[in-house]
């Protein structure tokens, strides 16, 4: 399988599901009230997944990789992905590095900068 260039749309994804979520969790994310949440960096793994999948592979990511609660899921789904892994790595760190109560929009953030990296233009700058 060739790899999948990471794409903007991914990136909008996971901002949008991440604005949704009431928080922002450690990595790999938990199960609150019976919904799952994620970090950042499991909500573009989840988001690549669902736009070139489906939402039930989406969901099932989402279940595998919160009962797993590590790293070594993230990176197989990062290598099957076919991307770098400082792509992930790059919204895992600073997820954990903040306060809860700033997490989520400290993470959004981050993730426009991410897509500023990566795809050349944020979802920020595209909005203005």
């Amino acid at each position: 399988m060739s790899p999948l260039r990471p794409d903007r749309r991914f990136f909008d994804r996971a901002i949008a599901m991440l604005e949704d979520q009431p928080t922002v969790p450690m990595s790999p994310g938990c199960v609150e009230n019976g919904r799952t949440l994620l970090c950042a960096g499991a909500a573009v793994i989840a988001a690549a997944i669902e736009i070139t999948h489906s939402q039930r592979e989406r969901e099932a990511f989402e279940r595998a990789i919160v009962a797993a609660g590590g790293s070594r899921l993230f990176y197989r789904a990062i290598d099957a992905l076919g991307w770098r892994r400082w792509l992930v790595a790059g919204a895992i760190r600073p997820n954990d590095a903040c306060a809860e109560a700033e997490r989520k929009s400290r993470m959004i953030a981050r993730l426009n900068e991410l897509t500023d990296e990566v795809c050349g233009e944020s979802r920020t700058m595209r909005a203005a």
